[in-house]
């Protein structure tokens, strides 16, 4: 397949406009819940303090470190596994507030990305393989010529799958410093914009969810502009879907 040139309209499976009603479909609920947290009648139902006290135990430093560990780590593997990261750094915002949480978000997102990858060029070359066909070796080929754009390119998609982008990059062999690199780059604003759309609805705060959602619409801008800046494009079927 020969690519689109320099400039040309964003990659056919990912139009625009798709991606930028998913965000704000996203940006509307999340907005909803925030206002509903304002109702006593629904926080006396949801009850978000006794919840977050059950789910976090600060009762001492020892434990308060343990449930962060058991949140990256646990939530690491669920990623590495297939779990979209959204969920991961909605909860970690939702119990330890949208700075924290997302700190949290990203070193979960990174471990299971590190499990990805590890599978991928372990375990589930033939996986990858029977999934993207005669599309895998043009992505060995883009990922040899620029490992880190085309990482960063793959994470910058908000609502995707972590698991196989790194499974992708673990079968193509690419190298550990640009695949951790870009993938700390490219999780990173998606992490703050969940963790700020979970700790916005716990709290009942919509400018933390409008935060979210604009990180979320300048990460699309961002990877829209990435082709511009860089030649290589996208491609038309993005394995990070």
């Amino acid at each position: 397949m020969t690519p689109p040139a320099a400039g040309a309209s964003a990659p056919a499976g990912r139009s625009p406009a798709r991606e930028t009603a998913r965000v704000l479909l996203l940006l509307v609920l999340f907005l909803a819940l925030a206002l509903l947290m304002h109702r006593p009648e629904v926080r006396r139902l949801l009850d978000p303090e006794r919840l977050r006290a059950v789910l976090r135990d600060d009762s001492t430093p020892w434990r308060a470190a343990g449930s962060r560990l058991l949140l990256v780590a646990g939530g690491g593997t669920l990623i590495g596994l297939g779990l979209p990261r959204l969920w991961i750094a909605l909860l970690a915002g939702g119990l330890y507030g949208a700075a924290q949480g997302a700190a949290l978000a990203v070193l979960a997102a990174l471990w299971g990305s590190v499990q990805a990858f590890l599978l991928g060029g372990r375990l589930l070359r033939g996986a990858v393989e029977q999934r993207l066909g005669g599309r895998l070796a043009r992505w060995r080929d883009r990922l040899r010529e620029d490992p880190f754009w085309w990482v960063l390119a793959m994470r910058l998609f908000p609502v995707s799958n972590a698991m196989l982008a790194s499974a992708l990059c673990g079968a193509c062999t690419v190298p550990w410093r640009p695949f951790l690199l870009a993938s700390l780059l490219g999780l990173l604003p998606q992490a703050v914009a969940f963790a700020a759309f979970g700790s916005g609805g716990m709290k009942g705060n919509p400018w933390q969810v409008l935060l979210g959602g604009g990180l979320l619409l300048l990460a699309l801008l961002v990877r829209r502009w990435l082709p511009r800046r860089h030649p290589p494009r996208l491609p038309e079927e993005d394995p990070d879907a």
